[in-house]
């Protein structure tokens, strides 16, 4: 339909994907894996909240934090389990998916090290450490250290003996520093799941959004999404069961409130942009238990994919207040917006979350009506229509709600301003301009940008401005852009931080 939609394939946060567009039936069923687990951030992060986050500019998964012990209830010893958490390597040519491969054929030597802790009663029944390893080029490992002394010294010096031992795969590069999350769970397995298609209990779950509104993130957050993690990979055979079939396949992200029992409180979930596999995950997700050692309640985003990863879609009928945006008009329910009108429309006091589908040609001066519109909402979705598809994934939209949450008075905000004709980059100064149309242009701007905001104290969130004369399919490049430099969370909406100033509406 639009060529430059094609490279929407980067907006998802983890990988870039193959495209999608063909109507070849899949040779072999795709594989439904977890991508990572991450406490859920807002559009707006406090600069403490995204520190937790080291993997924010592209980093090799980010710490674990202090790690917390968790006094439990006497265990069943021949429940507990030692689980692997994400991976996060520093260097080096080892990847982290190489080293949790290995790793995971040393989970029942590192259990039978747990075990006999438990028997002798010398430790915590439940604990989070992570466990920082140097790996030489050839593959061995040169030391084992836990970052904290949680553990008993008796089943920290058995890890150490486990771990030291462990042959990795030979590189041609230097040592690697790995940083390798192990939870101790002494609680016992979760409750059995019965996620089948055929249950016909209604799940209730609010309307999609990938961000959170909390404006703060729990210390404890890092390690209960590790916990998060595991539980969910052991839940995959049970989410398999909602897709009987080759399609649909794609990204989806489920935001989980964890509450300080380990219960999902609540949840919302899309991405894949089809409601029937979407409801019937919700069914087998809302009924996990996940041993977490907060003490308030946490939001975790898991990022999930079947075969390869995709762009979001945006499933349309999954509780939104729709408004359909194009160059002529902007229609909410039965009230329309005319392109003509010379005042803008009062803000929807429906209290909903909006999803805002524009057309490829819909102008700047129309997408800014619109974000005013649904201003007041709970959160505003920003999708493109493509053609019969569901709707692709864009943004957020610069809400109240999301101006509440901010970065503090002493955040910089990362701005990039899109024209008709070209793109303007921001952080304290405005780059050269390129045109809108000059793709690499486009992710020099990007790449620039987030160099510098890894030296200063950025927002994590980049603001995308649109004027008039813009048009809503040049945002795919841009957004794109922006997300594979390292800007995870995009804001659409709002006035640029530099540059000439903008026209008012009309």
């Amino acid at each position: 339909m639009i060529r430059a939609m094609r490279s929407a394939c980067v907006l998802l946060l983890v990988a870039a994907c193959s495209g999608n567009g063909g109507s070849t039936t899949p040779k072999e069923r795709p594989a439904l894996r977890v991508v990572r687990c991450a406490p859920a951030v807002g559009p707006h992060a406090t600069p403490t909240a995204t520190r937790l986050r080291s993997s924010n500019w592209g980093g090799g998964g980010g710490g674990l934090g202090r790690p917390i012990s968790i006094l439990t209830a006497e265990p069943s010893i021949a429940e507990a389990r030692v689980m692997l958490g994400l991976v996060g390597v520093d260097g080096g040519g080892i990847t982290a998916e190489q080293v949790s491969t290995v790793v995971r054929t040393k989970l029942p030597a590192l259990t039978q090290c747990y075990h006999a802790d438990l028997v002798a009663k010398s430790g915590p029944r439940s604990a989070a450490v992570a466990w920082k390893l140097v790996i030489h080029a050839d593959g061995k490992v040169a030391s084992a250290n836990a970052s904290s002394a949680v553990l008993s010294p008796r089943l920290s010096s058995c890890i150490a003996v486990v771990l030291t031992a462990t042959k990795f795969p030979a590189t041609s590069s230097t040592a690697s520093t790995v940083n390798l999350p192990l939870v101790f769970d002494a609680v016992g397995a979760p409750t059995p799941l019965d996620g089948a298609r055929g249950d016909d209990e209604p799940v209730e779950r609010a309307a999609w959004t990938p961000f959170t509104s909390v404006t703060e993130i729990p210390a404890s957050a890092p390690v209960a999404a590790q916990a998060t993690e595991n539980v969910v990979r052991q839940a995959l055979p049970d989410l398999d069961k909602c897709f009987p079939a080759f399609t649909p396949s794609g990204s989806l992200r489920a935001m989980l409130s964890i509450d300080p029992a380990g219960d999902v409180s609540a949840l919302r979930l899309g991405g894949l942009g089809d409601k029937p596999s979407e409801d019937c995950m919700a069914k087998v997700l809302i009924k996990l238990r996940v041993v977490t050692p907060t003490t308030e309640n946490v939001e975790i985003a898991c990022d999930i994919a079947r075969g390869d990863a995709q762009p979001w879609r945006v499933t349309s009928t999954a509780g939104y207040g729709i408004v359909a945006a194009t160059k002529d008009k902007l229609t909410y329910e039965d009230v329309t917006v005319d392109a003509a009108a010379t005042t803008p429309p009062d803000a929807l006091q429906d209290g909903k979350t909006y999803l805002i589908v524009a057309e490829p040609d819909t102008p700047g001066r129309m997408l800014d009506v619109a974000l005013a519109w649904t201003n007041e909402g709970e959160a505003t979705v920003f999708a493109l229509r493509d053609g019969t598809r569901p709707p692709l994934f864009l943004a957020v939209g610069n809400t109240t709600a999301a101006q509440a949450v901010d970065g503090g008075d002493d955040a910089i905000q990362a701005t990039l301003r899109v024209s008709g004709k070209e793109v303007i980059g921001c952080v304290h100064r405005a780059t050269p301009a390129v045109k809108v149309s000059d793709g690499r242009g486009i992710g020099g701007i990007a790449q620039k940008m987030a160099a510098k905001c890894r030296t200063l104290q950025c927002s994590p969130t980049l603001l995308v401005t649109v004027d008039p004369d813009a048009r809503a399919k040049d945002l795919v490049e841009v957004i794109g852009a922006a997300r594979r430099a390292g800007f995870e969370r995009v804001l659409l909406g709002g006035e640029p931080g530099c540059g000439p100033p903008r026209t008012e509406f009309p």
